[in-house]
């Protein structure tokens, strides 16, 4: 397994541009806080724009959501130009209603946010080595996962996006975009989501259907990864899983007093055939080894 970190200005533009979007959904990413970071007069303006498709971009998510995942294959901002109005599953309507105004918001704060990127980069350029090192030596516990399915992770750590990851499916490696963790102690949260990503891949499949938000499924899918991941990391050792239904119960928004793996399974329950065929899975890989 491979291990590579990668880092996107242009996929952070686009993430920084839908900081500022209210989604009616989970992959929500709007931040007051992100926000506020910046001057009144650059958040008020870059609002204001957003605010005229933000209705139009909830009411056809579902394809649009790409926008999301298609700037990761682009490595300025004329070739995400051409991919996002090439691309076909993106209607005429849409090109017109969404695709373009969005065009021209990015077109707008390119270089504003590019100064900004760059310098957040030198600013952390130590700190960056130290937890890249933290990440792989993480990853590299379960290896085993990677090399079962013949595949390298690609790492994209993002400085916009304020909240969850993003999974990208490729040939030949696991692929994900995780917020950057910019104090030490999330570095663990960083992980579990980074492995919340990449289980992703081969959980979705399991299912069978197109995953969408409409019809329940995505739903589904998020609490199928979420019990993978637990029993995968109980496999390993016992402290790990106990963090992690911690991390669980926190990004859940569940008030506990107290998690344990009772009231997880019971929070996270799936269909019985489902559990079925994610244990089946998660034993071949681990027999495979």
């Amino acid at each position: 397994m491979k291990i590579s970190f990668k880092y996107s200005l242009i996929s952070d533009l686009v993430f920084h541009v839908l900081a500022y979007m209210h989604v009616n959904n989970a992959s929500n990413l709007y931040s007051r806080k992100y926000i506020e970071s910046f001057t009144p007069s650059i958040e008020l303006s870059l609002l204001a724009k957003v605010s005229k498709i933000e209705d139009y971009y909830n009411d056809n998510f579902e394809r649009l959501c790409m926008i999301n995942f298609l700037p990761i294959y682009c490595n300025n901002l004329e070739s995400l130009n051409g991919v996002l109005l090439s691309y076909d599953r993106f209607s005429d309507e849409d090109i017109q209603k969404f695709i373009k105004p969005f065009i021209l918001i990015l077109e707008d704060e390119f270089q504003k946010y590019a100064n900004f990127w760059e310098n957040q980069h030198q600013q952390l350029s130590v700190q960056k080595s130290e937890c890249e090192k933290y990440i792989s030596e993480r990853l590299n516990d379960y290896r085993n996962i990677f090399d079962y399915f013949s595949k390298n992770a690609d790492i994209y750590f993002s400085l916009s996006l304020t909240c969850n990851g993003r999974g990208i499916y490729s040939a030949d490696s696991f692929s994900a975009i995780v917020p950057y963790p910019s104090i030490q102690k999330n570095r663990v949260d960083c992980f579990f989501q980074l492995f919340h990503e990449y289980t992703h891949q081969f959980t979705d499949k399991l299912l069978s259907t197109n995953i969408n938000m409409a019809d329940g499924s995505h739903d589904i899918s998020e609490k199928l990864v979420i019990l993978a991941d637990y029993f995968i990391f109980k496999r390993m050792d016992e402290e790990t899983a106990n963090t992690y239904l911690n991390w669980i119960a926190k990004i859940s928004g569940r008030q506990y007093d107290k998690i344990d793996e009772a009231v997880f399974l019971n929070a996270f329950h799936v269909p019985s055939e489902l559990m079925y065929v994610l244990n089946n899975e998660i034993a071949k890989i681990y027999s495979s080894n």
